[in-house]
């Protein structure tokens, strides 16, 4: 109501005002219910009588006919019309399921069901109420491994049929492997006597060498684990040695990399060599931020073949491409179409052709920027403040938590368009809550220095008060012919310039000592990795807005994405900021620990802009190389 009558306030003082805002939220509650979001919508677009509204791609939300009573319903309930319209709602509702909706059993319904249909309900539906009495009645007909390999299994199953169909999300996925753990410890049966007696395929993970990522390895496990397969999770940061003496002592039946940072692809390529060449040949996949289509194709499938290797985008994918994968009936067709893939995609690229001018064309081309005297003082400023250094409690930071970020990791790549889901934020909230009162739990810390600098050519020279070189931030430039002809050196001044430095960290230590009786332990521990993902961005973001609110205009770029693609800048970055006090180290392949953590360097000009950078022509990675001593 606050905003439809803002708009009627801002209609009635500015004739001829236009007026827009989004509408999917609105209904987000009624997720399912089709029916009923329809009615709220046309019934909020009434009453507002917005000029633009944005809404997901579907005309029926305008046009679409609704039961009188529902849209009266409606109607009450946006207008607020009186206390009880969204019960009056709900009760109608209840009234009217739809005929293809699966309405939750009563507590009636439950108690005329056989055992086996209650534990399905119980994994699919959340209700554990009766899975131990259930467990004890299915024993005195049934063996425990029969009770595990029948109903307990065939639950597991349906729960991760379900996810990879975008019906039930991770947290409940959680919920189901938990409830698994219990039944089996109502069975008073061995995890290692289960093992033994049911065949399972087996399915060895990690992150590889020098990369510390591990939420979305986490969660691929997770959903393995609730499709049948046994799991074994070598954790981070693995020897590409360990890798192959494990897949060979355990004989797995797959194999799954992940890596989050660049340099892990090269780490993937030589497990992929290792493994050929240790005679392992079983499906091999990989997935991370790192991953991708073009490198698996190109780089990853010659380095293994003959064994087949596919890049898997989405977590929840991953049954899905095992399970044929592993199939005797469908394994041949599976890899027959997954080289397929490859070699379109191979073609695809050398067919691709990019113009590009010559480095010194692109050089030459470069812009021209102005430097004015009143932002020179203003970095001025900044530099004299030297070392900055920041806190915050998560409580702090929470109102600008990304949601969609939050549901892509939780809900998978694949299901998060479905729109947010306030079960998993409320989870989310009462952890940020509970840690505001541990130490070291999601607390974020952050160090950020201002530096004389000036422009050298594609690089940016850091300098110390005597303007003496005390460290190099390398740069490349834009080189296709199609795309602005840019380094972010172009935004420094060439003399008398200055350069932010930035590293900020938030810690999920001390996850196990929250105690929140809705949430399990499983869930608090994969929340709190997700949340605190979340929270170094924000404050990063709330960092500089506070520091650089008189210099208006500032790119924040990082080391390893396009315009910035080299991870050994991060050395000097971290080293220069005192990265170290506040928890921040690096690995061997320049990923930061703790996982949620970020470095870069802040750039301030009026024009300064995030730019493509595009392909660039081997003189300038050799260039670079002699400029940096890395490559690239």
């Amino acid at each position: 109501m606050s905003f439809i009558e803002a708009c009627r306030i801002m209609r009635r003082r500015f004739p001829g005002i236009r007026t827009i805002g989004g509408l999917s939220n609105l209904s987000f509650s009624f997720r399912g219910r089709d029916d009923v979001r329809t009615a709220i919508h046309q019934a909020f677009l009434k009453r507002a009588g917005e000029d633009l509204t944005m809404v997901i791609a579907n005309p029926s939300v305008l046009h679409a006919p609704v039961d009188s009573e529902l849209a009266g319903l409606a109607d009450d309930l946006v207008g607020n019309v009186h206390p009880g319209a969204l019960d009056k709602l709900l009760r109608w509702m209840d009234e009217h399921q739809p005929e293809n909706k699966a309405v939750s059993p009563k507590k009636d319904d439950l108690q005329s069901m056989g055992p086996i249909e209650r534990i399905a309900n119980a994994f699919v539906g959340g209700n554990p109420k009766y899975l131990q009495s259930d467990i004890t009645e299915l024993s005195k007909n049934m063996t425990p491994l029969a009770i595990v390999e029948g109903p307990l299994m065939s639950a597991m199953n349906e729960v991760g049929e379900r996810f990879g169909r975008g019906e039930m999300f991770l947290p409940q996925i959680v919920r189901a492997a938990r409830l698994m753990k219990h039944a089996i410890g109502y069975l008073n049966l061995e995890q290692n006597a289960l093992d033994s007696a049911i065949v399972r395929k087996k399915v060895l993970i990690a992150t590889v060498w020098g990369d510390v990522h591990d939420i979305g390895k986490n969660i691929v496990s997770i959903v393995l684990s609730c499709n049948g397969y046994e799991v074994i999770d070598l954790g981070v940061m693995v020897e590409t040695e360990r890798i192959v003496a494990e897949a060979k002592r355990l004989r797995v039946d797959a194999i799954g990399l992940s890596g989050l940072i660049s340099p892990s692809l090269n780490v993937m390529v030589e497990v992929a060599k290792a493994l050929k060449h240790a005679g392992i040949h079983v499906p091999l996949f990989v997935g991370g931020a790192a991953a991708n289509d073009d490198h698996t194709a190109l780089y990853l499938a010659p380095a293994y073949a003959p064994g087949t290797v596919c890049y898997v985008a989405d977590a929840s994918r991953v049954p899905g491409v095992l399970g044929p994968w592993l199939s005797d009936d469908k394994r041949s067709e599976t890899i027959a179409r997954i080289e397929e893939h490859h070699r379109k995609v191979a073609e695809r690229r050398q067919s691709a052709h990019v113009e590009l001018r010559t480095l010194e064309e692109s050089r030459k081309l470069a812009p021209a920027l102005e430097f004015h005297s009143e932002w020179m003082k203003k970095l001025d400023a900044e530099v004299t403040k030297g070392l900055q250094a920041f806190e915050w409690k998560p409580s702090e930071l929470a109102e600008h938590i990304s949601w969609p970020y939050v549901m892509r990791v939780l809900k998978g790549k694949s299901h998060a368009a479905d729109g947010m889901d306030d079960g998993i934020i409320q989870k989310c909230l009462k952890i940020i809550q509970a840690a505001d009162g541990i130490p070291e739990c999601l607390r974020t810390r952050g160090h950020l220095i201002f530096m004389h600098a000036r422009r050298a050519g594609d690089d940016i020279e850091l300098l110390d008060d005597s303007c003496h070189t005390i460290a190099v931030l390398y740069g490349v430039r834009a080189q296709q012919k199609n795309l602005e002809p840019l380094a972010l050196a172009d935004f420094v001044a060439p003399e008398n310039g200055a350069v932010g430095l930035f590293a900020l960290t938030t810690s999920a230590n001390n996850a196990e000592k929250l105690e929140i009786p809705e949430i399990t332990s499983d869930e608090i521990l994969l929340y709190t990795q997700v949340i605190a993902t979340s929270l170094v961005d924000i404050a990063n973001d709330v960092m500089h807005r506070r520091v650089a609110a008189p210099i208006n205009h500032y790119i924040c770029p990082a080391p390893g994405y396009p315009i910035a693609p080299d991870h050994a800048l991060k050395r000097d970055i971290l080293n220069l900021t005192k990265a170290a006090e506040i928890g921040i180290s690096l690995t061997d392949s320049m990923m930061m620990q703790p996982l949620a953590s970020v470095c870069g360097y802040t750039i301030v000009h009026p024009k300064a802009h995030y730019f493509s950078m595009g392909e660039i022509d081997n003189n300038q990675r050799t260039e670079y190389y002699k400029r940096s001593g890395n490559p690239l």
